[in-house]
């Protein structure tokens, strides 16, 4: 589970740096957003793997925000 570790810390700098440029109105925002969808994805897909119930929620929340974050940008 190491690497679903890496990609929730990872998961979730990135979420805190696109939400601080859109509160900002930052012309960058999207770029990020986009960004932030790919990792979001990539850790919804990682923790999707694991059974236990924590990485499926896990893995659900991190597709929604990748939705959330594909329609920002």
């Amino acid at each position: 589970m190491a690497e679903c570790i890496r990609l929730d810390r990872q998961c979730a700098q990135i979420c805190r740096l696109a939400a601080s440029l859109m509160a900002q109105g930052s012309e960058y925002a999207s770029q990020i957003c986009r960004l932030c969808a790919d990792i979001c994805k990539a850790c919804g897909d990682e923790c999707a793997k694991h059974d236990a119930e924590h990485c499926q929620e896990c893995a659900k929340a991190c597709h929604r925000c990748a939705e959330a974050c594909e329609a920002m940008a």
